[in-house]
Protein backbone atom coordinates (compact mmCIF):
# COMPACT_ATOMS: atom_id res chain seq x y z
CA UNK A 1 0.00 0.00 0.00
CA UNK A 2 0.81 3.43 -0.48
CA UNK A 3 1.15 6.54 -2.72
CA UNK A 4 4.13 4.37 -5.01
CA UNK A 5 1.78 0.89 -4.84
CA UNK A 6 0.66 1.41 -7.88
CA UNK A 7 3.12 3.86 -9.68
CA UNK A 8 3.78 2.29 -13.17
CA UNK A 9 7.46 0.32 -13.58
CA UNK A 10 9.47 1.57 -16.65
CA UNK A 11 10.92 -1.78 -18.28
CA UNK A 12 14.46 -2.50 -18.48
CA UNK A 13 15.72 -2.53 -22.00
CA UNK A 14 17.34 -5.95 -22.83
CA UNK A 15 21.68 -5.45 -22.30
CA UNK A 16 22.63 -4.68 -25.73
CA UNK A 17 27.04 -5.21 -26.91
CA UNK A 18 28.56 -1.98 -26.18
CA UNK A 19 29.19 0.11 -29.11
CA UNK A 20 32.84 0.83 -27.70
CA UNK A 21 33.40 -3.26 -27.85
CA UNK A 22 31.99 -3.94 -31.16
CA UNK A 23 34.19 -1.19 -32.51
CA UNK A 24 37.16 -2.67 -30.87
CA UNK A 25 36.25 -5.83 -33.14
CA UNK A 26 37.02 -3.66 -36.06
CA UNK A 27 40.40 -2.12 -36.01
CA UNK A 28 43.15 -3.95 -37.81
CA UNK A 29 46.39 -3.50 -35.25
CA UNK A 30 43.66 -5.19 -32.28
CA UNK A 31 43.23 -8.48 -34.55
CA UNK A 32 46.20 -8.39 -35.62
CA UNK A 33 47.66 -8.54 -31.94
CA UNK A 34 44.94 -11.03 -31.11
CA UNK A 35 46.39 -13.44 -33.70
CA UNK A 36 49.96 -12.99 -31.99
CA UNK A 37 48.19 -14.10 -28.97
CA UNK A 38 46.61 -17.17 -30.63
CA UNK A 39 49.81 -18.46 -32.43
CA UNK A 40 51.81 -18.51 -28.76
CA UNK A 41 48.81 -19.41 -26.77
CA UNK A 42 48.61 -22.32 -29.30
CA UNK A 43 52.39 -22.96 -28.99
CA UNK A 44 52.04 -23.37 -25.24
CA UNK A 45 48.71 -25.08 -24.92
CA UNK A 46 50.40 -27.70 -27.59
CA UNK A 47 53.40 -28.14 -25.49
CA UNK A 48 51.22 -28.68 -21.73
CA UNK A 49 49.27 -31.19 -23.60
CA UNK A 50 51.28 -32.85 -26.14
CA UNK A 51 55.38 -33.02 -25.21
CA UNK A 52 55.05 -35.80 -23.01
CA UNK A 53 52.82 -37.65 -25.09
CA UNK A 54 54.89 -36.95 -28.58
CA UNK A 55 58.30 -37.63 -26.64
CA UNK A 56 57.20 -41.33 -26.08
CA UNK A 57 55.04 -42.02 -28.88
CA UNK A 58 57.76 -40.38 -31.51
CA UNK A 59 60.96 -41.12 -30.44
CA UNK A 60 59.41 -44.42 -27.95
CA UNK A 61 61.10 -42.88 -24.67
CA UNK A 62 59.65 -44.28 -21.28
CA UNK A 63 56.63 -42.35 -19.41
CA UNK A 64 59.31 -40.83 -16.70
CA UNK A 65 61.27 -39.57 -19.96
CA UNK A 66 58.27 -37.91 -21.31
CA UNK A 67 57.02 -36.74 -17.90
CA UNK A 68 60.91 -35.45 -17.28
CA UNK A 69 61.07 -33.11 -20.99
CA UNK A 70 57.69 -31.52 -20.14
CA UNK A 71 58.82 -30.36 -16.51
CA UNK A 72 62.07 -29.12 -18.64
CA UNK A 73 59.52 -27.37 -21.07
CA UNK A 74 57.44 -26.21 -17.96
CA UNK A 75 60.82 -24.95 -16.06
CA UNK A 76 62.00 -22.86 -18.90
CA UNK A 77 59.25 -21.26 -19.60
CA UNK A 78 59.07 -20.21 -16.31
CA UNK A 79 62.81 -19.38 -15.94
CA UNK A 80 62.23 -17.02 -18.79
CA UNK A 81 59.52 -15.01 -17.87
CA UNK A 82 61.51 -14.01 -15.52
CA UNK A 83 64.29 -12.80 -17.19
CA UNK A 84 62.59 -11.40 -19.68
CA UNK A 85 61.53 -7.95 -18.13
CA UNK A 86 64.78 -7.26 -18.63
CA UNK A 87 65.13 -7.99 -22.19
CA UNK A 88 62.00 -6.15 -22.69
CA UNK A 89 63.26 -2.80 -21.21
CA UNK A 90 66.41 -3.05 -23.21
CA UNK A 91 65.41 -4.40 -26.88
CA UNK A 92 61.44 -3.25 -26.36
CA UNK A 93 58.69 -5.52 -27.29
CA UNK A 94 59.02 -6.46 -30.98
CA UNK A 95 62.64 -7.54 -30.76
CA UNK A 96 62.03 -9.92 -27.68
CA UNK A 97 58.75 -11.05 -29.04
CA UNK A 98 59.81 -11.79 -32.54
CA UNK A 99 63.43 -13.63 -31.46
CA UNK A 100 62.20 -15.41 -28.92
CA UNK A 101 59.07 -16.41 -31.63
CA UNK A 102 62.62 -17.82 -33.65
CA UNK A 103 63.76 -19.48 -30.48
CA UNK A 104 60.81 -21.63 -29.84
CA UNK A 105 60.59 -22.43 -33.42
CA UNK A 106 64.13 -24.10 -33.49
CA UNK A 107 63.61 -25.56 -30.62
CA UNK A 108 60.07 -27.53 -31.90
CA UNK A 109 62.22 -28.12 -34.96
CA UNK A 110 64.43 -29.94 -32.83
CA UNK A 111 62.44 -31.85 -30.87
CA UNK A 112 60.40 -33.40 -33.96
CA UNK A 113 63.33 -34.22 -35.94
CA UNK A 114 66.21 -34.48 -33.96
CA UNK A 115 67.87 -37.76 -33.62
CA UNK A 116 67.58 -38.50 -30.10
CA UNK A 117 65.71 -37.89 -27.08
CA UNK A 118 68.46 -35.86 -25.84
CA UNK A 119 68.41 -33.60 -28.80
CA UNK A 120 64.31 -33.55 -27.87
CA UNK A 121 65.12 -32.43 -24.39
CA UNK A 122 67.48 -29.40 -25.79
CA UNK A 123 64.53 -29.08 -28.18
CA UNK A 124 61.84 -28.61 -25.40
CA UNK A 125 64.31 -26.05 -23.32
CA UNK A 126 64.67 -23.81 -26.23
CA UNK A 127 60.82 -24.25 -27.06
CA UNK A 128 59.45 -23.45 -23.77
CA UNK A 129 61.61 -20.56 -23.82
CA UNK A 130 60.69 -18.92 -27.06
CA UNK A 131 56.97 -19.72 -25.61
CA UNK A 132 57.48 -17.72 -22.32
CA UNK A 133 56.54 -14.21 -23.26
CA UNK A 134 54.28 -14.10 -25.93
CA UNK A 135 50.87 -14.49 -24.41
CA UNK A 136 51.79 -11.69 -21.25
CA UNK A 137 53.36 -9.45 -23.68
CA UNK A 138 50.50 -9.31 -26.27
CA UNK A 139 47.90 -8.93 -23.75
CA UNK A 140 50.02 -5.92 -22.09
CA UNK A 141 49.83 -4.75 -25.86
CA UNK A 142 46.22 -4.63 -26.49
CA UNK A 143 45.62 -2.79 -23.18
CA UNK A 144 48.07 0.32 -24.49
CA UNK A 145 45.62 3.11 -24.26
CA UNK A 146 44.12 3.22 -21.13
CA UNK A 147 40.34 4.39 -22.42
CA UNK A 148 40.25 1.65 -24.77
CA UNK A 149 42.54 -1.02 -22.82
CA UNK A 150 39.20 -3.06 -21.45
CA UNK A 151 37.57 -3.43 -24.97
CA UNK A 152 40.66 -5.00 -26.81
CA UNK A 153 41.92 -6.84 -24.09
CA UNK A 154 38.10 -8.27 -24.20
CA UNK A 155 38.94 -9.10 -28.01
CA UNK A 156 42.83 -10.20 -27.59
CA UNK A 157 41.52 -12.75 -24.88
CA UNK A 158 38.66 -13.97 -26.91
CA UNK A 159 41.17 -14.40 -29.90
CA UNK A 160 43.75 -16.07 -27.82
CA UNK A 161 41.63 -18.27 -25.76
CA UNK A 162 40.57 -19.94 -29.23
CA UNK A 163 43.81 -21.48 -29.55
CA UNK A 164 43.48 -23.17 -25.36
CA UNK A 165 39.60 -24.24 -26.82
CA UNK A 166 40.78 -26.09 -30.45
CA UNK A 167 44.60 -26.30 -30.19
CA UNK A 168 44.30 -29.85 -28.18
CA UNK A 169 41.59 -31.77 -30.75
CA UNK A 170 43.61 -30.21 -34.04
CA UNK A 171 46.83 -31.91 -32.76
CA UNK A 172 44.84 -35.03 -31.82
CA UNK A 173 43.22 -35.34 -34.89
CA UNK A 174 46.24 -34.63 -37.27
CA UNK A 175 48.14 -36.70 -34.49
CA UNK A 176 45.65 -39.66 -35.38
CA UNK A 177 46.78 -39.72 -39.13
CA UNK A 178 50.37 -38.18 -39.11
CA UNK A 179 51.92 -39.04 -35.34
CA UNK A 180 51.52 -36.82 -32.72
CA UNK A 181 55.27 -36.17 -32.83
CA UNK A 182 54.78 -34.73 -36.71
CA UNK A 183 51.41 -33.14 -36.22
CA UNK A 184 53.53 -30.54 -33.82
CA UNK A 185 54.44 -29.09 -37.04
CA UNK A 186 51.36 -27.29 -37.01
CA UNK A 187 52.56 -25.44 -34.03
CA UNK A 188 55.79 -23.93 -36.53
CA UNK A 189 53.19 -22.79 -39.08
CA UNK A 190 51.43 -20.12 -36.35
CA UNK A 191 55.25 -18.98 -35.30
CA UNK A 192 55.82 -18.12 -38.15
CA UNK A 193 52.95 -16.10 -38.35
CA UNK A 194 53.95 -14.62 -35.10
CA UNK A 195 57.11 -13.76 -36.48
CA UNK A 196 55.48 -11.88 -39.27
CA UNK A 197 52.86 -10.27 -37.32
CA UNK A 198 54.93 -9.15 -34.21
CA UNK A 199 55.39 -5.61 -35.57
CA UNK A 200 52.08 -5.01 -34.37
CA UNK A 201 53.08 -5.06 -30.80
CA UNK A 202 54.90 -1.94 -30.99
CA UNK A 203 54.06 0.65 -28.12
CA UNK A 204 51.08 3.39 -29.63
CA UNK A 205 52.54 7.03 -29.76
CA UNK A 206 50.78 8.16 -26.80
CA UNK A 207 51.68 5.35 -24.80
CA UNK A 208 55.97 5.68 -25.79
CA UNK A 209 55.69 9.03 -24.55
CA UNK A 210 54.61 7.10 -20.74
CA UNK A 211 55.82 5.01 -18.58
CA UNK A 212 58.78 2.53 -20.08
CA UNK A 213 57.24 -1.01 -19.98
CA UNK A 214 53.99 -1.75 -18.19
CA UNK A 215 54.75 -5.45 -19.63
CA UNK A 216 56.74 -6.03 -16.39
CA UNK A 217 53.24 -6.49 -14.95
CA UNK A 218 52.10 -8.93 -17.66
CA UNK A 219 55.15 -11.86 -17.54
CA UNK A 220 54.97 -11.30 -13.81
CA UNK A 221 51.14 -12.38 -13.49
Amino acid sequence: SGPLANAPVEATPAAAPSPNLVARWREPRTLIVGVFVLAFAFSEGTGNDWISVALIDGHHAAAVVGTLCFAVFLAAMTAARWAGTSLLDRYGRVAVVRGLAMLALIGLILFVFGPNTGVAFIGALLWGAGTSLGFPVGMSAAADEPTAAAGRVSVVASIGYCAFLGGPPLIGFLGSHEGVLHALTAVAVLLAVATIVATALRPLPDHAAAAPHPDIQAVNR
